[in-house]
């Protein structure tokens, strides 16, 4: 596959993560490039690591820390490691499309801006079903502003510039990081437009019991630390919803793409990510 991408690092927050990790790894695997890929391991105790040490002959993982406090801590991490000019933080439960690395390589040569982030659309999924697309857009600095924002992760790369330049993720927070570093780049670059995004879906976000986006044990942590971000940013619930309202409505345009989507082909590479035998992955 030759040299590494020289555009974007992968990062991977693991912690206990042996039941999907491997469809992950598959999945980045079915990129076929090379690419600086950084493990923020938190001291897992089942077989993260071996599943980690199986894939060292394919691809160029480096576990960059045993220990943290939290995702944020991480994630900030690794920030130190990388040397590309954006890099995509992949959780260790979620996917990525083949050509995902390829595509958003392209838009960083031809852009000339200096956006926060890259993104594109997704789908959400379990156990092999999709069970909903997102259809995402250029984010609007006004709706940001009143709170308003869809981060479609794992569809998104971050600039690893403008992450450092505003100081990284803030470590006090667990699940708002990511809507927290938004608002503040969206207060500190008043003229710079926050995304580009590509009409095409390259990621999957798994929907699970033990998600932590999903997770109905650690929803009012999640609220918490919604709130308090609200409020730092003086984000008014009323004005909130009513551009909430309002991006639904523009929404509906956007949904058009699901027309035209290759529904069939995602649900057989779901399927193919499954497979615990690398070389076959690999081949097929």
């Amino acid at each position: 596959m030759g040299k590494n991408n020289l555009d974007i690092s992968i990062v991977i927050p693991t912690l206990n993560s042996e039941k999907f990790l491997h469809e992950t790894l598959n999945s980045i695997l079915k990129q076929n490039i090379n690419l600086d890929i950084y493990v923020a391991d938190g001291s897992s105790k089942d077989k993260t690591l071996e599943i980690i040490n199986d894939y060292k002959q394919y691809l160029d993982i480096k576990v960059i820390s045993n220990s943290d406090s939290g995702q944020s801590n991480a994630l900030n991490k690794s920030l130190n490691f990388i040397k590309t000019p954006y890099f995509l933080t992949l959780q260790s439960d979620d996917i990525i499309l083949p050509n995902m690395i390829k595509e958003f390589s392209k838009v960083i040569k031809f852009q000339k801006e200096d956006f926060l982030y890259i993104s594109s659309d997704r789908f959400c999924f379990n156990e092999g079903k999709v069970l909903k697309y997102n259809f995402g857009s250029w984010q609007r600095k006004l709706f940001v502003r009143n709170g308003v924002w869809f981060g479609p992760f794992p569809s998104m790369i971050w600039n690893t510039k403008l992450v450092k330049e505003l100081g990284g993720f803030r470590e006090d927070l667990d699940f708002v990081m990511d809507f927290e570093l938004v608002q503040r780049f969206n207060k500190t670059f008043k003229n710079k437009k926050i995304n580009y995004h590509i009409n095409k879906i390259y990621g999957g976000l798994r929907k699970h019991a033990d998600a932590k986006t999903t997770s109905y044990k650690l929803k009012s942590v999640f609220l918490n630390e919604q709130r308090r971000i609200k409020k730092e940013y003086k984000i008014s619930n009323y004005i909130q919803f009513i551009f909430t309202i309002l991006y639904q409505i523009l929404s509906l345009i956007r949904n058009k793409r699901y027309l035209f989507l290759d529904k069939e082909r995602i649900i057989n590479y779901i399927d193919l990510l499954k497979n615990r035998n690398i070389d076959l992955v690999i081949n097929k």
